[in-house]
């Protein structure tokens, strides 16, 4: 199985052709440092975050679990799998809807 490969910029090609073992490796190594910079930053925010737990006991916890769970839905399966029709994006658009809602669930945690 082939699957075409999309045009890249012309900053990515010069950077291959430099010594660079592909593009996808280029973009990837940013990826990377920028999902691990983001939950670095997450990740000080919980360490020094301070919860005023005071009013949980009149909080209605099975109506904020179903909301929860309605966005969780909406951003997984109604997200995460539209974009799945497209030969070339299919994969990774399934992949960065799961990255984003996580970061997104940590960062309204905080």
């Amino acid at each position: 199985l082939h699957l075409p490969v999309p045009p890249q910029p012309a900053a990515l090609e010069a950077r291959v052709r430099a010594g660079a073992t592909s593009i996808i490796d280029m973009s990837m190594a940013g990826f990377s440092v920028l999902g691990l910079a983001a939950q670095g930053v997450i990740l000080a925010l919980f360490w020094n975050a301070e919860f005023d737990t005071t009013s949980f006991d009149m909080t209605d916890k099975s109506s904020v679990y179903n909301y929860y769970v309605g966005v969780a839905l909406m951003m997984f399966v109604g997200f995460g799998y539209l974009m799945t029709f497209l030969k070339a994006y299919g994969l990774g658009a399934v992949g960065f809807t799961f990255f984003i809602t996580c970061l997104g669930v940590q960062w309204a945690i905080v």
